[in-house]
């Protein structure tokens, strides 16, 4: 038979481990959300970046002319 204070630590570790259930749920759930932002803006940032070094590129091989100092 289990004193009044074990019974109260067993429902405290239940509830502890619910916690801690929850907690570990959220991280996770936290991280997959993070990949898929960064991946999102990874390509948005890579698209139009692509566009401004094939310009840059084109400009500097002289397909536009000669570059002048002015």
């Amino acid at each position: 038979m289990q004193t009044q204070s074990a019974k109260i630590l067993v429902k405290q570790s239940a509830i502890i481990e619910e916690e801690r259930h929850n907690v570990v749920k959220a991280v996770q759930e936290t991280a997959v959300h993070k990949e898929r932002f960064l991946a999102a803006i990874s390509h948005e940032l890579r698209t139009p970046l692509n566009g401004i070094i094939g310009l840059a590129e084109g400009v500097i091989g002289g397909s536009c002319g000669q570059v002048t100092g002015e």
